[in-house]
């Protein structure tokens, strides 16, 4: 996993550890003793901590060490999935045992299904522009939580069955959904209508893992086996 601060530093999260950039051709790289894992995804709040999914939990790093919040808290000690960080600065993060959040204050809380949340196995976690949570599961579509509850708006049903591993807004508010070997879905925000992108329409791999909207406006798919 990679993830590029402001600043221009490039954070590479691998098996290993993390190695990242802090000036121009100048690389240090860490290792984290205590674990080896897969590479997870990367994410930084606006204190500069990086906040690091791994299979045994969430992991952050303040720039000299790494802490496994999830031990010290003994919250969530399991594989993370995903993390995002909203406007108000709560970390969602999720795997397989639900929907988790901590917020500013070091609050932590889990949603299960005793709160609503019908499905627990979550991939993907993005926010729009009213402010709701678009959450990417495993194999059955989306959910969307307003703060207070959580629903769904496929009407038609057309991604209940799908695995969710990315979703992004774009310029134009619209959300674009990653899908394992069924290519990328665009939600219009205007009418709530639906459009695919597959191999038939020019990708090269239906296993979409990744999505970004550069500066221009062109969309970027990382695939699973096709490149990008």
């Amino acid at each position: 996993s990679n993830y590029t601060h402001p600043t221009k530093t490039i954070y590479e999260y691998d098996y290993y550890g993390l190695n990242y950039n802090i000036k121009k051709e100048i690389y240090q790289y860490i290792t984290i003793t205590d674990i080896n894992t897969d590479a997870g995804i990367i994410f930084q709040d606006n204190k500069n901590t990086l906040w690091l999914a791994t299979n045994i939990g969430l992991y952050n790093f303040n720039g000299k060490k790494f802490k496994n919040f999830s031990k010290e808290q003994n919250f969530y000690k399991s594989s993370v999935s995903c993390i995002y960080i909203d406007k108000n600065q709560t970390i969602w993060f999720g795997g397989d045992k639900g929907l988790s959040k901590i917020n500013k204050d070091g609050e932590t809380k889990l949603y299960t299904k005793k709160d609503g949340m019908p499905y627990l196995s979550i991939r993907s976690i993005c926010e729009d522009y009213a402010g709701n949570l678009w959450i990417g599961t495993y194999g059955y579509g989306f959910l969307i939580y307003n703060g207070k509850s959580f629903f769904n708006i496929d009407k038609n049903k057309e991604l209940s069955k799908k695995i969710i591993l990315d979703i992004k807004q774009d310029s134009k508010n619209n959300m674009w959904l990653a899908t394992s070997n069924n290519g990328v879905c665009r939600w219009n925000s205007l009418d709530s209508s639906i459009s695919w992108l597959t191999e038939n329409d020019g990708l090269s791999n239906n296993n979409i893992r990744l999505i970004l909207e550069d500066s221009w406006g062109s969309y970027w798919f990382a695939t699973s086996g096709g490149g990008i």
